[in-house]
């Protein structure tokens, strides 16, 4: 990482420094990270079934599925990044934002076999803006400075290439929705985390255009399907988004149980009361132009679990057509959906993971194999609360 520095100190405008090291993932007192979006009010039932059920049991629709599953694609994307020095530009000090991306894709044709489909894997940086004179998100500016940083003999050793250098806006802080005031750091992540959406969505629309998904071979997404619009998501990106999504299913094993309401009323406690093998009824909700069908199911009993929404996923699918938005999804193909999820429960991670109780074990196995796609590039130190002070 050293050689990179100094050559961001001698290609720019900006003066590096040997700051602290850490990972940007591991600075903050650990909390549970849910994978929901602000507060959302369901509206009317998003299934053809209209009548009013607390719980619906697929116990008997999971046995019909047992040994042929219709899941064959499971998606993960994860990523790291680290606070790596500080420069200044001017009579200010920014960070230097370092990440690596792996998004991976991983296919099961039958019983006994699975192995990857997809695998991306990038280096990229976020640095200020301002590192362009003009203080302007010129593109040519950072690309060319890519195409000189990828020069390095060092790095060309290593076999090691980045993708992309993000510039963030060095503009005023500001609070941000909790109060708090935000930090350059954040700016810097949040693009990278926009990288790894994209390529979640490259995926996803290569499976769609080789004809892969259909009703008989439908693809799990790790976590929820909804992807924020940024300026540069057109509508047309959006009508296409929804086409690919058809049979592509989101499972969120981390989610806040406050978050959706029903008629005002909080949902949750039905969600920590909902019997094994049993799903909440599928309400509809709108994010950012798109209208979703979520549900609430529950994969296992939490008699041997540290809470009572251990064992409950959340499950999302994108309304792609006028008809389903208008009458919601098929409440069969939801029955048919949740059943098989409900199969994919064993065998376990317990042991493995915290979240064992809630994870499908297809999409760990995925979340695995990406994780183990990142190589030891940054040095980085403990972070601050993890040292001893003398």
């Amino acid at each position: 990482m050293e050689r990179i520095l100094n050559f961001l100190d001698k290609s720019t405008n900006g003066k590096c420094y040997k700051s602290f090291k850490y990972s940007l993932d591991d600075l903050e007192v650990p909390s549970l990270i849910y994978d929901d979006k602000p507060k959302i009010v369901l509206q009317p039932k998003a299934e053809t079934d209209k009548r009013k059920q607390k719980y619906i049991s697929v116990k008997e629709e999971a046995e019909k599925y047992k040994g042929n599953s219709i899941f064959k694609y499971f998606l993960d994307g994860s990523r790291k990044t680290y606070k790596v020095d500080d420069i200044a530009i001017g009579e200010r000090i920014y960070p230097i934002i370092a990440g690596q991306i792996a998004v991976g894709c991983c296919f099961r044709p039958n019983a006994e076999t699975f192995k990857c489909q997809k695998m991306e894997r990038h280096f990229v940086l976020s640095l200020p803006i301002m590192l362009n004179t003009d203080g302007l998100p010129d593109i040519p500016f950072f690309k060319d400075l890519t195409v000189e940083l990828n020069k390095n003999p060092l790095l060309r050793k290593m076999e090691v290439e980045f993708s992309n250098i993000f510039p963030y806006e060095t503009e005023l802080l500001k609070k941000n929705n909790s109060g708090d005031k935000e930090k350059y750091e954040d700016r810097g992540v949040a693009l990278i985390q926009n990288k790894m959406m994209d390529l979640e969505q490259e995926i996803v629309h290569g499976l769609w255009k080789d004809n892969l998904l259909n009703d008989t071979s439908y693809l799990i997404k790790d976590g929820s399907l909804e992807y924020s619009r940024r300026d540069s998501f057109k509508g047309h990106d959006l009508s296409r988004l929804k086409q690919h999504y058809k049979y592509v299913v989101g499972v969120s094993k981390s989610f806040n149980p406050e978050l959706f309401k029903s008629d005002n009323k909080s949902i949750a406690r039905t969600i920590a009361e909902m019997p094994e093998y049993h799903r909440t009824e599928a309400y509809k909700y709108e994010f950012e132009g798109t209208t979703f069908c979520v549900w609430y199911l529950r994969i296992r009993e939490n008699k041997f679990c540290d809470h009572q929404f251990a064992g409950v996923v959340k499950v999302e699918m994108i309304l792609t057509t006028e008809e389903e938005i208008e009458e919601g999804l098929s409440t069969d193909v939801i029955n048919q959906i949740s059943a098989n999820i409900v199969n994919e429960r064993n065998p376990v991670c317990y042991g493995s993971d915290k979240r064992w109780a809630n994870h499908i074990y297809p999409v760990y196995l995925t979340e695995s194999y990406v994780k183990s796609q990142y190589i030891c590039l940054l040095y980085t130190s403990p972070s601050p609360r993890d040292r001893s002070v003398s």
